[in-house]
């Protein structure tokens, strides 16, 4: 578990890689401080993307690249890159993906490469 505000001293923090780490659930304001944040890696965890109201991607204003290979993803609802607006690229291959909402990629404006191969 990614606990609320586990990084908040970590202001100057470019990347993250957190990946292979078992980590199912991450809470709403887990990435709260990391406002340089640029690359974030979660691949082989167990996340969903079932956040509720809060969303911990909101709270990461710079982050370019999110990696979320090799979880446990089935649907991506309309919310659940809400706030990544300098995202350029989002892995999800090799989730279980059986269900996009509509909106779910409306906000990534900047999004270059959008990877779901392996779903």
């Amino acid at each position: 578990m990614i606990k609320d505000r586990d990084f908040t001293e970590m202001g100057n923090l470019q990347q993250l890689e957190l990946q292979n780490n078992q980590i199912s659930v991450i809470q709403g304001g887990a990435f709260t401080g990391l406002d340089s944040l640029q690359l974030l890696l979660l691949q082989n965890n167990n996340i969903t993307l079932h956040f509720g109201y809060q969303n911990p991607f909101t709270k990461l204003p710079k982050l370019q690249q999110l990696d979320l290979d090799m979880n446990q993803i089935s649907v991506i609802e309309d919310d659940s890159f809400t706030g990544l607006s300098s995202l350029q690229e989002l892995s999800l291959h090799s989730n279980q993906i059986r269900e996009i909402n509509r909106r779910a990629f409306t906000e990534l404006s900047n999004l270059d490469a959008l990877i779901l191969d392996n779903n």
